[in-house]
């Protein structure tokens, strides 16, 4: 591109005959290369904005990448610790429920314990006083008395479980009704 400029400018600058000559001769082709040469330079600047745009622009992908990997690290990481959460939640309310099973069978007992007080006198009364202190010692002393003080339909409801575990435990033996809920 230097060379064909420098011919051009020799043959503009060219003294004599001899230039005009050429002047004359290739003028059409002389303005058709000066054209030419000013396209191209603005093309070759164009390049160098566009090359420029493209580092730009690359360099911002790269930096959005590196962020979308931070952030869905961030994500598996919230997965997890709610993954966890969940479990914990689970045995919890697994634990309240065995708990308020056995607080509804001590409140079966106390209250059977209160009928059967209320009937025999204040031997009873002592007893049941000692129950209400340490219900689970006296139940593990006395089991046949335990057991006697239970009405059956009581002792059921206790050891059945509530009805949110009986629908979720009979739920896999109903799998049409399940999918269609």
């Amino acid at each position: 591109m230097e060379k064909l400029k420098q011919m051009l400018h020799q043959m503009q600058t060219q003294p004599g005959i001899k230039g005009w000559c050429r002047r004359k001769l290739l003028g059409r082709l002389y303005e058709w290369l000066t054209e030419l040469l000013q396209a191209l330079e603005q093309c070759q600047q164009t390049a160098v904005q566009y090359q420029a745009e493209n580092r730009r622009l690359e360099t911002q992908l790269a930096a959005e990448q590196k962020a979308r990997e931070q952030a869905e690290q961030r994500l598996a990481q919230l997965r997890q610790d709610f993954e966890a959460a969940c479990v914990n939640l689970r045995d919890n309310n697994t634990a309240l429920e065995r708990d308020r099973s056995d607080l509804a069978l001590l409140k079966v007992q106390l209250r059977q314990m209160q009928r059967q007080a209320n009937s025999t006198g204040s031997c009873a009364a002592e007893e049941l006083s000692a129950v209400e202190m340490v219900p689970a010692a006296a139940s593990a002393e006395k089991p046949e008395q335990t057991y006697q003080a239970i009405e059956y339909f009581d002792f059921e409801n206790h050891f059945r479980g509530s009805v949110a575990h009986i629908k979720q435990t009979q739920q896999i033996y109903l799998p049409y009704f399940a999918d269609k809920q």
